[in-house]
């Protein structure tokens, strides 16, 4: 004879299925982006499939129900996310032919990066993404300036 259901069992058992997925989602990405995407090399950084990959896991966070959504670890993998998104234009314009050493000159003073070498193999997305270009005011000044010369 087999024991009856139990109602509260079967939303335990539920509950750890969606930490799971949660929590699974989470390192899925933090694996992603120590072994592949912040190992990619600057001048082979490809925006359009970086924006495609943050696409995919903002779409599989938004398949969790509303409820699951607010959980503060998909809050936190959303904003991983969002932030990695706003860094993709300022990547777009490192890279524009445009730029020219006297740039990368004023870039690296300004944010107080003077052993940073943009030519170098070494030179690589994790990189680019730990100067926090997004969050600097010298970087906002500096991009204003430039285009407006251009």
């Amino acid at each position: 004879m087999s024991p009856a259901p139990n109602a509260d069992l079967d939303f335990v058992d539920k509950e750890i299925q969606v930490l799971e997925q949660v929590w699974g989602l989470k390192e899925e990405w933090d694996q992603k982006w120590e072994r592949e995407l912040k190992k990619i090399k600057f001048r082979d950084i490809d925006t359009d499939k970086l924006e495609d990959i943050i696409d995919e896991y903002r779409g599989r966070i938004n398949d969790f129900p509303k409820e699951i959504r607010k959980w503060e670890i998909l809050k936190f993998l959303q904003d991983v996310l969002d932030q990695f998104l706003k860094t993709l234009p300022l990547i777009n314009k490192l890279k524009h032919p445009s730029m020219r050493a006297r740039h990368w000159g004023m870039l690296k003073s300004g944010l107080g990066a003077s052993d940073l070498d943009h030519e170098s193999e070494s030179f690589n997305l994790g990189e680019v993404y730990n100067l926090k270009l997004k969050d600097s005011i010298f970087v906002v000044k500096f991009w204003g300036e430039v285009e407006e010369k251009y």
